[in-house]
């Protein structure tokens, strides 16, 4: 299965479905099942106004600040239906979701549908681009 490495706090709201686009800086013609692997460290940068944000869709499922996120292991499986220019996907973001990815033009969305969240994240090395996931942590 491939893989995807992404920061927390954003593969935790894939993984819950509560993202359904992921931005990034590549395109890819890579469609299918994608495990979402949360990567050792946490993004760089998140605002406060995306942390108060953030405080109240991850509560619910039990998760009180950034740092009892699960890092280093897969959270979650979707399926990469779609990548498309940013700018064209901007408009069709889910209400709020715009906070978390970076929509400018020249980037890419990713959308993802069938996500899944694991009830037990798999510790896994995480690696740059998309990667196959080692056959013993195959989903």
């Amino acid at each position: 299965m491939k893989a995807l490495t992404v920061h927390q706090p954003w593969a935790q709201l894939l993984a819950l479905g509560v993202k359904q686009f992921e931005t990034r800086s590549w395109y890819t013609h890579f469609r299918g099942p994608l495990a979402i692997h949360a990567s050792k460290q946490q993004a760089s940068f998140v605002s406060a106004i995306v942390l108060q944000r953030l405080g109240k869709v991850l509560f619910p499922y039990g998760f009180r600040a950034l740092q009892d996120l699960p890092f280093g292991c897969v959270v979650g499986v979707g399926m990469l239906e779609d990548v498309q220019p940013a700018e064209l996907i901007s408009a069709q973001a889910i209400a709020g979701e715009k906070d978390f990815g970076d929509f400018r033009p020249g980037r890419f969305a990713w959308k993802f549908s069938q996500v899944r969240v694991l009830e037990k994240p798999i510790p896994a090395c995480g690696h740059q681009g998309i990667w196959n996931l080692p056959e013993e942590l195959i989903l």
